[in-house]
């Protein structure tokens, strides 16, 4: 019987491949980095003897071939080239180590493996993070991996069937239909799942399509995929109660800017004093790099000046050099945290981002084009409509916000006294 050293094994459907790696130095002289050959049989004990005399006979003739050129002879014939790429194998396990006594293959790439794979692939991917911010952003695709595995049991990604997704699929379903699970949440977690597949399978077994891929959730319209915007009667209590509250002023204050200019936390909370224009002819504030941070999210159309109304010009001037108790490591997730409580009071099942929900359809319902709408929001626009030209100034911009928002557009009594 055989042990782990022998690792030049594959299941493919029923039938088991042999794979070795060729010499990095022979890899061009060969014109492949990976030899595979079918070995023709289901019975794994078989697999393993024939794998341990084509690794002697491999070995061999790698450690004799530097100068007989490209290996040509039938023995090193290649399986077919759609399989060449494929970078991982499985491993047999000894037999005494299974209950009924027969060798047994672990896979040869789990989920958990194909997702710290899809990191590696994915390097550039939020570069200019910290690196909490970015353990942070891998949380939900270890979230689902971690979810699935529990539901389904490890499996080998590289055998993983659209069956399988299916059943899985069938799990979230049954907890969404018991409320232990949302829509969204099911959704995403399928989601994440496909995206980790795809990148792995194109780059290293371009021959295998994502088993995800035709997975998806029909919307029926219990519950929408999106957080909700404010009602007109939640706002106006959501004011009140944190007028009321004993949350700090700079919370306070945030909160109004936020409301009336839709940016998230983030792009609010590491402002500096030259992001804040409250002298210019039109009052305005710098969604960009600054000495805090890189970029913002994406960077490109998330950096964009966004003019304020009245009441965002009363808040930032009670903080003309920004929000210092919220400008550090997590103060965007503290000030979110803190004033999503109170948000809870007033409406339950909104939360922050329901203020930038309010914002895009308030702005939506005034008329104002997906263009001008997209660049106060920091939002890409489809097509090629904003690739020319500087884009929109800031009366273009005010215009439209003095129409989406009128009963914030006339200045504030405060102000002209």
């Amino acid at each position: 019987m055989y042990k782990l050293e022998i690792k030049h094994i594959i299941l493919r459907g029923k039938i088991y491949y042999f794979r070795i790696a060729i010499p990095n130095s022979q890899r061009q002289i060969h014109g492949r980095s990976h030899i595979w050959r079918s070995l023709k049989t289901r019975d794994p004990d078989d697999a393993a003897e024939k794998a341990i005399a084509l690794r002697k006979e491999y070995r061999k003739l790698f450690a004799s071939s530097g100068n007989i050129g490209p290996i040509a002879i039938p023995p090193l014939k290649a399986i077919s080239a759609d399989l060449q790429a494929a970078p991982y194998s499985a491993k047999l396990i000894e037999p005494a180590s299974n209950q009924n006594g027969t060798s047994q293959l672990v896979p040869s790439l789990t989920l958990g493996q194909a997702l710290e794979r899809y990191k590696e692939l994915s390097t550039d991917k939020w570069l200019s993070l910290s690196k909490r911010a970015r353990d942070k952003k891998w949380r939900p695709f270890a979230q689902a991996v971690s979810d699935f595995t529990e539901a389904m049991g490890e499996r080998d990604a590289f055998t993983l069937t659209a069956k399988t997704c299916f059943e899985y699929k069938a799990t979230l379903v049954k907890r969404i239909a018991e409320g232990s699970l949302k829509l969204d949440s099911g959704r995403k977690k399928v989601m994440w799942l496909r995206i980790i597949l795809t990148r792995v399978f194109e780059s290293d077994a371009p021959h295998l399509s994502c088993p995800f891929d035709k997975v998806k959730f029909e919307n029926n319209g219990s519950q929408k995929g999106k957080r909700s915007a404010f009602t007109p009667e939640e706002i106006k209590a959501l004011r009140a109660k944190l007028a009321e509250s004993e949350a700090n002023e700079q919370l306070k204050a945030l909160a109004m800017v936020a409301e009336l200019t839709g940016a998230v936390c983030g792009e609010l909370t590491h402002l500096t004093p030259s992001d804040i224009h409250l002298d210019a002819p039109i009052p305005f504030i710098s969604i960009g790099p600054n000495e805090h941070r890189h970029k913002v999210k994406g960077g490109n159309d998330r950096h964009r000046d966004i003019p304020l109304l009245p009441r965002a010009v009363h808040a930032m001037k009670q903080f003309p050099n920004g929000f210092d108790r919220y400008c550090r490591h997590n103060g965007s997730e503290a000030f979110s945290a803190s004033v999503n409580k109170i948000i809870k009071q007033v409406a339950p099942t909104k939360s922050y981002y329901s203020w930038r929900h309010t914002f895009a359809d308030k702005l939506r319902q005034s008329g104002c084009g997906d263009n001008l709408k997209d660049s106060l929001m920091g939002h890409s626009t489809k097509g090629h409509s904003m690739h020319y030209g500087s884009g929109f100034t800031l009366e273009n911009k005010l215009e439209a916000l003095q129409k989406a928002l009128q009963e914030d557009a006339e200045p504030l009594k405060d102000d002209q006294e």
